[in-house]
């Protein structure tokens, strides 16, 4: 009786959600910062079929919103409903539209000072997408790409989970121009499911220091084994 009182009250909450759910084709978040840990943000978001009036795409990221505009005749603001930020998007005359692109700049997205660990100099991202809107995306991905500096030393963790025998891995490492980036992929993103990534960067310079300090470590090992396996004659 318990059981079926909780699911009627979770029933009523998720409702008016499921109601006016709409499945998207794709969303995509492109996120590139610099150095001094403000950064500049894509969201792209496309519709199959229906057209939509406005829409409201899950937010995520942390910062501080500094900028936010769209093209084609779109408005597009930062809300909070019931504790959840969203991007807000309609169109000034009312219309509708299948396609709308978000450009936003935020300050202090990373902090550079508070988030290097003591591991050879490395930094931490942890990123959640939740999706807190839509009845289904088909199509789900976010590009974090690195300042010039930085380069990408390992993924930890991700959901879906990386394994040995998924046909193809839930995330891509690369390179765009001078910029080293992490993209996290996911297909046909439920009501309520999230995505995560977890992975660690550090500067270039740094990798090629620790690289030689490593070598000269070894050549000294190595030197040391050599005189200590000498004959004691050759001493």
């Amino acid at each position: 009786m318990i059981k079926i009182k909780s699911f009627f009250i979770i029933s009523l909450f998720l409702f008016p959600f499921i109601l006016n759910a709409q499945v998207i084709k794709s969303l995509n978040e492109n996120l590139k910062f610099d150095e001094s840990g403000n950064a500049e943000l894509n969201v792209i978001v496309k519709s199959d079929k229906s057209y939509f009036k406005e829409i409201l795409i899950p937010f995520n990221f942390k910062g501080d919103i500094k900028e936010i505009k769209s093209d084609n005749g779109l408005i597009a603001k930062n809300i909070t409903i019931q504790g959840i930020n969203y991007l807000y998007v309609t169109k000034k005359d009312s219309g509708s539209f299948k396609e709308c692109n978000v450009q936003l700049k935020i300050e202090k997205y990373f902090d550079f000072s508070k988030e290097q660990i003591e591991d050879y100099g490395n930094y931490l991202i942890k990123y959640r997408f939740i999706n807190t809107r839509f009845a289904k995306i088909d199509k789900y991905s976010v590009k974090i790409i690195l300042p010039k500096k930085f380069n990408i030393t390992s993924v930890d963790e991700s959901i879906p989970k990386a394994t040995e025998d998924s046909p193809k891995s839930p995330f891509v490492l690369g390179k765009e121009k001078d910029n080293y980036f992490v993209e996290l992929l996911g297909d046909n993103v439920k009501l309520g499911e999230n995505l995560f990534i977890k992975f660690r960067f550090k500067e270039n310079n740094r990798s090629l220091l620790l690289g030689l300090l490593f070598g000269a470590v070894a050549i000294g090992y190595l030197i040391i084994f050599r005189d200590l396996r000498k004959p004691k004659a050759e001493k």
